[in-house]
């Protein structure tokens, strides 16, 4: 008699509980919004809705903290990774995107390379959607990378 009386109760509270229980891939994707919303908003800081050559030259070299003109791996790590050193695979693959040739270091010869990426349709004008594409999936890609601990670049060294 229990069970019958009370089904119903039962099966509202499960139903209830089931759509509570966020989707774990819609989580993700919120999170990679956020993440790409939150490096606009601190890349594009003249407001004029577009992201310039210049604007990533100025992002790029917030990272030179010698003032070198470059940005060594040290000083890339220890900038991404001050406030959440649990990301080492994140920095190592966001380092290796943005050193296109592979020398060791991001310097003006390199930020090219990265920015013509960013400018998906190549009119040497990054708007607000391109440059989220392209960060959108960078982020995804790493993210997914990071999470499975691949690639693992083994302890990072500051």
């Amino acid at each position: 008699m229990f069970t019958v009386r009370y089904m119903w109760l039962l099966v509202l509270c499960f139903y209830g509980y089931s759509l509570c229980q966020a989707d774990p891939a819609q989580i993700f994707l919120s999170h990679i919004d956020n993440a790409t919303n939150n490096l606009w908003t601190q890349l594009e800081t003249d407001s004029d809705h577009v992201f310039l050559r210049s604007d990533l030259e100025s992002f790029i070299h917030s990272y030179d903290t010698d003032n070198d003109t470059h940005v060594t791996r040290n000083e890339f790590y220890a900038h991404f990774l001050k406030d959440d050193p649990d990301l080492g695979s994140i920095a190592y693959g966001m380092f290796l995107e943005f050193d296109t040739n592979q020398d060791g270091l991001i310097d003006t010869k390199d930020l090219d390379s990265v920015y013509a990426r960013i400018d998906i349709n190549g009119d040497n004008r990054v708007e607000e959607a391109e440059f989220k594409q392209y960060f959108k999936s960078l982020l995804t890609i790493l993210y997914l990378m990071h999470i499975q601990g691949i690639p693992d670049p083994g302890p990072i060294v500051i």
